[in-house]
């Protein structure tokens, strides 16, 4: 899909989906996930990977602010009872935050790139900046993953 704007850089710089791509090669596997994905089905998978990349870094992180806050206590002793409890209760309480996170954002990313891929289909030729058609995109995927994941 090419899309022609009028100002010289956006030539330059590198459309959202060749990112999932290098050398014309798929970065996603090819097997049965990715045939059975289709071209568009692998930014809800990106999606859902960086959410799940994100909880488990993050989550620790969390865990030391509840401590602070629940017990009162500086964030350096917060640290030594987490270690005191050791790494498998570390990341107790994982799993509600994952699925949940892990779902909305996969639906945003996917729509997002939906919606996009629409709106820059139509407004092919018509002199809508690209920067106008993304940015209603993201509005409609941030509603939709509101209106669809409002746990």
């Amino acid at each position: 899909m090419a899309v022609s704007t009028m100002d010289s850089e956006s030539a330059r710089t590198p459309q959202p989906q060749a990112a999932l791509t290098k050398g014309g090669h798929s970065l996603l596997p090819i097997g049965a996930m990715g045939a059975s994905l289709g071209p568009h089905g692998k930014h809800y998978v990106c999606g859902s990977i960086a959410a799940f990349t994100n909880i488990m870094v993050t989550f620790p992180i969390q865990k030391v602010l509840f401590r602070q806050q629940l017990h009162g206590v500086l964030a350096t002793e917060a640290v030594r009872q987490l270690q005191r409890d050791g790494l498998r209760n570390l990341y107790r309480g994982l799993l509600p935050p994952l699925l949940q996170k892990s779902t909305t954002v996969a639906i945003m990313f996917g729509l997002y790139e939906d919606f996009s891929r629409v709106l820059l289909d139509l407004a092919d030729g018509s002199g809508v900046p690209v920067l106008v058609t993304r940015s209603i995109a993201a509005a409609l995927a941030g509603t939709a993953e509101a209106i669809l994941t409002a746990f």
